[in-house]
């Protein structure tokens, strides 16, 4: 009885390896293509997007202390002008 049990056991085993390693070797995994590109225009960093997309642009630096500007679905939009501060972890 346990020698059948260890039979089917081993059998398992076998082919959970084996779906595994056929997953492995025949399933290609790319990251989605959402048709994002990023581009410099002028002194903004703008990503484009099916929505318009996002602008960055940095206006002032001081370390760790910046002026920043974030702009949406047109550089004439501004969702954020304002401080940052970045602060190290360490």
């Amino acid at each position: 009885m346990r020698k059948a049990l260890k039979l089917v056991l081993f059998f398992i085993c076998s082919v959970i390896v084996a779906a595994a390693l056929l997953v492995t070797v025949f399933v290609k995994i790319t990251p989605a293509d959402n048709g994002s590109e990023s581009q410099i225009i002028g002194n903004i960093i703008w990503h484009s997007a099916p929505d318009g997309g996002v602008g960055f642009r940095i206006l002032k630096e001081d370390h760790p202390e910046y002026r920043i500007k974030i702009m949406m679905n047109s550089p004439d939009i501004v969702y954020y002008e304002g401080a940052l501060l970045i602060k190290s972890f360490t």
